[in-house]
């Protein structure tokens, strides 16, 4: 809770009951109950709160796993979407939720029973089940946009990812707007109209996410932190940090050392 961190694996999270708010892509979002969040490999999440009655089911998913799984639909690959798609949730009706959940807990069974001579086809299967429902839902509730919104949420989804490669060497916007072919001040008003942050600001929060995982590592030193996000030198990152946080690298450091 309220510690950014990077999944190691994919995850499907069900949430029957309750919410939960979580900030993904530098925006925070409340995920509420009768829905399914992905949480995908190598991109940076933070849970700032679950609410009391939350019930909750986490499906992990090794790399071999998910290779292995066939599946039918070839243009909706389902980590590639959620990795380039501001939506975070699929949202059910409460019936077919249920089904959802149902398949969800068959799965938890399961995989504990070792006697039982097919469950890792067994689990192939349900898992291929439940990212049918999920294409599904995502099919009939796509918004549908106007061009101009869909240029703008294109260029978004560009800078992103240039965003995700480039960051820790790349602070300034202008190399950002240059491999978009665009202006500085045009990439950073569109920025601002789909995602509510200048191309500034994003650039800052990724630097601030990637240096709170890199320092609650305790084998990792402030200066190794400083060099490894292009910073000048370790004066010239705190005061970076602390100025976004209101915390120095040291005391955010410290403040789970203990935990």
């Amino acid at each position: 809770m309220n510690q950014p961190f990077v999944p190691s694996y994919s995850a499907l999270l069900a949430v029957k009951q309750g919410m939960l708010t979580v900030r993904y892509r530098f925006r925070e979002y409340v995920v509420q109950s009768n829905s399914v969040m992905l949480l995908n490999r190598l991109v940076v999440f933070e849970f700032l709160e679950i609410s009391e009655d939350a019930e909750l089911l986490m499906v992990v998913i090794d790399n071999d796993f998910q290779n292995r799984v066939p599946m039918r639909f070839s243009k909706l690959d389902m980590i590639q979407y959620f990795a380039t798609s501001p939506i975070l949730q699929i949202s059910f009706p409460e019936n077919e939720f249920e089904e959802v959940w149902e398949i969800v807990r068959i799965m938890e069974k399961r995989q504990h029973q070792s006697q039982f001579p097919f469950t890792i086809d067994l689990l192939h299967t349900l898992l291929v089940a439940v990212s049918y429902m999920m294409a599904k839902q995502i099919n009939e509730n796509m918004p549908l946009k106007n061009p101009n919104e869909s240029r703008r949420e294109k260029l978004t989804v560009e800078f992103i990812r240039l965003l995700h490669v480039h960051f820790r060497e790349q602070h300034n916007l202008n190399f950002y707007a240059e491999r978009l072919g665009v202006t500085s001040k045009h990439l950073s008003e569109n920025l601002k109209k789909v995602t509510g942050f200048t191309g500034r600001e994003l650039i800052n929060m990724a630097l601030v996410c990637e240096a709170k995982v890199l320092l609650v590592n305790d084998n990792v030193k402030v200066a190794v932190v400083s060099d490894q996000l292009n910073f000048s030198d370790q004066f010239a990152f705190s005061k970076f940090f602390k100025r976004l946080t209101n915390s120095s690298p040291t005391e955010y450091s410290s403040s789970f050392s203990s935990i």
